[in-house]
């Protein structure tokens, strides 16, 4: 009988050692995936910081096109995280005629990025005036650069 407890206590103890064994390489494994996913996850942020500073640079150039065609920045709010996003928001300064705005779209052709924000907030400015919601007037548009573009109407 005690042949059988002593086998019993070192099969008791051939478990806890190989249980040790496989707690241990179940925590270096998660500890590995752990600095791997945190490598991940700094260089998404990396690469989501590096959008939005190309972002800010086409926006940035396509202010004064903007301005032209009778907009005004009143505001811009940097989100950063996953994904990042950049929000432009704008006032009607003064009413561009269709021929002009035209005249600005045609000179800047080649401006893409512009082109796509003046369109953008032309829309919605016809959108806007159309639009009357009573005790409210318009205020401004927003336009959300970021991995699905939005332009949002604003009154107050």
């Amino acid at each position: 009988m005690s042949d059988f407890f002593g086998q019993a206590k070192k099969a008791g103890n051939q478990v806890a050692s190989r249980a040790a064994d496989l707690a241990t390489d179940l925590h270096e494994q998660a500890a590995s995936k752990a600095a791997a996913l945190s490598e991940q996850a700094t260089k998404l942020r990396d690469a989501g910081t590096n959008k939005v500073v190309e972002a800010i640079d086409g926006f940035n150039a396509a202010l004064p096109i903007v301005r032209e065609a009778g907009y005004d920045l009143s505001e811009v709010t940097i989100e950063l995280g996953l994904p990042p996003r950049v929000v432009a928001s704008f006032t009607v300064a003064n009413e561009v005629s269709v021929e002009q705005f035209e005249e600005l779209i045609a000179t800047h052709a080649e401006r893409k990025f512009a082109i796509l924000l003046l369109k953008a907030l032309r829309e919605a400015w016809k959108v806007q005036s159309r639009i009357h919601i009573i005790g409210m007037t318009p205020r401004g548009m927003s336009v959300e650069l970021g991995l699905t573009p939005s332009v949002t109407i604003k009154f107050r």
